[in-house]
């Protein structure tokens, strides 16, 4: 049973019978806060400054398990291995589970499976989430990308905002965020919003996340190029790799999952698997919940 999240308001119905557009009560709390700082008590005649006009509130949409706000990023010029595949920087629940990447450790060849981790986040937490992500242009925009970088930094990766409100869905996608400053003013609170992300995570109790599903991209390849760091095992999934034509992903669940997560969590990226004399590699991932996973491929052959 979903355990109501402290504080939230539930969807109330106004005299034609609709579902009014609520936010949790703490988020309001803190706009009525704002209100009341611009308000101001007695100063002795001396007018107090002009506090800046309280952010919209967000419209959450309903369902404690439902993913309002995700982090994207493509991984620019890198290695295949960390360029297919790889895991949403950021996911929010309307419960408040952030689910994310942890840090990764500092070995060559680094760990096959990612350090994927859910973080509960608690009220305060999740409501300085909230007041990042009003102040930026997400709930105004529908589609937009920022390119202001891209004639001049090459390879560099796209970070892609995506917030789900009752609305519908708004995504706003930055090149080569990290790059500097930009003329156009969205950025900036962007940024600030991926940093608010990553404080909340690191402060946050977390758990590894294991899931129930897992993803496995299937590449064919030459032989690690460092031999002494290289290993060849069998192919590893019941079912045959895909024709050599197609693009291979599939995702996979119950016993088998389980017996690759476990099987995956002991290898490395120096690994390699052997069908038919043929070399493949590897990259396989659990799913984050509510992803469909194997994003821009054609399905390989699954069991």
């Amino acid at each position: 049973m979903n355990r109501p999240r402290p504080g939230a308001v539930p969807p109330a119905s106004d005299a034609g019978g609709r579902g009014s557009r609520s936010f949790p009560r703490f988020a309001a709390g803190l706009v009525l806060g704002l209100f009341a700082g611009a308000c101001g008590s007695d100063t002795g005649g001396v007018a107090p400054p002009t506090a800046p006009p309280p952010a919209p509130p967000i419209l959450l949409p309903d369902g404690e398990d439902t993913v309002f706000l995700q982090v994207e990023r493509s991984a620019g010029f890198v290695l295949i291995e960390y360029s297919i595949g790889q895991p949403p920087l950021h996911r929010l629940t309307v419960g408040g589970d952030l689910y994310y990447e942890g840090p990764t450790p500092e070995i060559f060849p680094g760990p096959l499976l990612p350090n994927l981790r859910r973080a509960r986040l608690p009220e305060a937490a999740f409501r300085e989430v909230l007041l990042a992500i009003s102040a930026t242009a997400l709930a105004e925009t529908d589609d937009e990308q920022i390119l202001e970088y891209a004639s001049i930094i090459a390879d560099a990766p796209h970070t892609t905002f995506i917030l789900t409100d009752r609305a519908g869905e708004h995504r706003l996608g930055v090149y080569a965020l990290l790059a500097g400053r930009f003329a156009d003013p969205r950025v900036a609170p962007l940024v600030r919003l991926l940093e608010t992300l990553g404080r909340v995570a690191e402060r946050a109790d977390h758990e590894s996340w294991r899931g129930e599903r897992l993803q496995v991209w299937a590449l064919r390849s030459e032989p690690f190029p460092e031999p002494d760091l290289a290993t060849v095992e069998p192919w590893p999934l019941s079912a045959p790799p895909a024709p050599a034509e197609r693009v291979d992903c599939r995702v996979l669940e119950g016993e088998e999952a389980s017996r690759l997560h476990a099987l995956f969590a002991g290898a490395n990226h120096g690994y390699r698997w052997e069908h038919e004399e043929s070399l493949y590699q590897l990259v396989p991932r659990a799913l984050f919940p509510g992803e469909a996973g194997c994003a821009g491929a054609s399905p390989g052959a699954n069991p």
